[in-house]
């Protein structure tokens, strides 16, 4: 038969779930931490929330205080002077709130969205040079 090359398959009993959990790692509690705001923001700007999550890893594994050798701080990698932009006043020590880097960050996607006629998370193609500047 087509199928003959599939060996049975031998059941056995799953591990228990104590035996092969395993601790979540320092990123992955971050992430975790994150996620109910990283939803509540995607939501309020409606951009896929996962869009939001890749762009966190990528720029800073989910680090809030993460600063980058240009400048850019928090989650997202926000610049000081996107932040301004933005309307954050309170200096770019307010980029270290996962929130108000959150908020910057997304505002500023949508209008990168705009500017380039993408509406969707399928759709985004930005040049690196421009998400670099986050």
């Amino acid at each position: 038969s087509v199928f003959s090359w599939i060996r049975p398959i031998r059941m056995t009993s799953p591990p228990s779930p104590t035996s092969a959990a395993r601790p979540f790692n320092a990123s992955q509690r971050r992430v975790l931490a994150l996620a109910p705001r990283v939803f509540a923001v995607a939501r309020a700007y409606d951009i896929d929330p996962l869009l939001l999550h890749a762009i966190a890893h990528v720029e800073s594994r989910h680090n809030p205080e993460a600063r980058s050798a240009a400048g850019a701080l928090g989650l997202l990698q926000v610049m000081p002077a996107t932040a301004r932009r933005f309307g954050v006043v309170d200096g770019p020590g307010a980029l270290y709130d996962p929130g108000v880097n959150l908020e910057v960050g997304a505002a500023y996607l949508k209008s990168l969205q705009a500017r380039f006629g993408s509406t969707s998370a399928r759709k985004v193609s930005i040049p690196c040079d421009v998400i670099s500047t986050m």
